[in-house]
């Protein structure tokens, strides 16, 4: 489990070729894209400038839906969330365990969310474990491929 509160992850390779790239790992891992933020052309429109700053929110609810019924407040933070964001040395993606924001709603390996109505048995909280342990490999693997699949075009 990753600790750290948010992931910053460098990429070498350009912002816009990290941005696609990323999208196309989204859409290579059947997960539905729900809203693009394009915080630069939010900025360019209110007349101000920003580095290259995108977020894509995105998931699946086939899998979140049985954690929020576990842990309710967790729908505060799905659909997941990443950004690509420009920097001086090229690009990072960055974003947030989802173990870590998992635990803050009372839901990790072992352990039921606080204010779940019926707590889940020992087969529940295993598949709990194994939800959030696949999340977390899930956004590893998306932030891996975009940034090697950048390079590679």
């Amino acid at each position: 489990m990753d600790t750290r509160e948010i992931v910053q992850i460098p990429c070498s390779a350009d912002t816009l070729a990290v941005w696609k790239a990323f999208l196309s790992a989204l859409s290579d891992s059947n997960m539905s894209v729900f809203a693009v933020f394009d915080h630069k052309q939010n900025a360019e429109d209110a007349g101000l400038t920003m580095p290259e700053t995108k977020v894509v929110v995105f998931g699946n609810p086939a899998a979140g839906t049985p954690l929020m019924n576990q842990a309710p407040t967790l729908a505060l933070e799905l659909p997941l969330k990443v950004l690509v964001r420009e920097t001086r040395s090229g690009c990072e993606i960055v974003y947030t365990p989802f173990s870590v924001t998992a635990a803050r709603h009372g839901l990790s390996a072992g352990h039921a969310a606080p204010h779940t109505p019926n707590a889940p048995n020992a087969q529940d909280t295993t598949a709990i474990a194994q939800a959030i342990d696949a999340v977390d490999r899930l956004l590893a693997g998306l932030v891996q491929q975009a940034c090697g699949s950048a390079i590679t075009r």
